[in-house]
């Protein structure tokens, strides 16, 4: 996910203090990218990379959307809006999309969040070709932009896309 770079000070607490209870109470690991570069070309948002479970992932993200809402960072009349990348198979995104981009269209209008594809060619992945490594599946970040609620809504029912139906 990504945050507003004057809320990562808050987030990680003074000598770490909030970072540790988000780790300890979610079970996620959750790490915020340093900033790479010069000072004056500082970016906005900071991203922060979370694994674990589903829940754990929200827990945690929870704790974080709720830290930025409480200290003020994000607009006072809105709620903040978080950018969120899940990884998925890369053979699932038509799942996603649907023929001609209805079930993304359709996750959209329940959620309200934004969910965007990387153009073809600048997918996260290992390599370029699909068919030279059959034994480990290529993954697609998926961006999912919205109110907390919203991002968590639609990483829900992605998440249920992409599960084998067991009933």
């Amino acid at each position: 996910m990504y945050i507003p770079n004057n809320s990562v000070g808050a987030v990680i607490g003074s000598k770490g203090s909030y970072i540790r209870n988000i780790i300890r109470f979610s079970g996620a690991t959750v790490k915020v990218a340093t900033v790479s570069g010069e000072k004056n070309e500082q970016p906005s948002e900071r991203q922060v990379t979370i694994l674990g479970s589903p829940d754990a992932q929200w827990k945690a993200q929870c704790m974080i959307f709720e830290k930025i809402r409480e200290e003020g960072l994000g607009s006072p009349i809105e709620e903040p809006r978080l950018s969120v990348e899940i990884s998925v198979p890369s053979g699932q995104v038509g799942r996603i999309i649907g023929k001609g981009g209805a079930n993304v269209r359709e996750l959209q209008r329940l959620t309200g969040a934004v969910i965007k594809f990387p153009s073809a060619g600048t997918e996260h992945s290992s390599s370029g070709n699909a068919n030279s490594s059959p034994s480990a599946p290529e993954n697609t970040s998926v961006q999912i932009i919205g109110s907390f609620y919203s991002v968590q809504s639609a990483q829900r029912r992605i998440r249920s896309m992409l599960s084998p139906r067991s009933q």
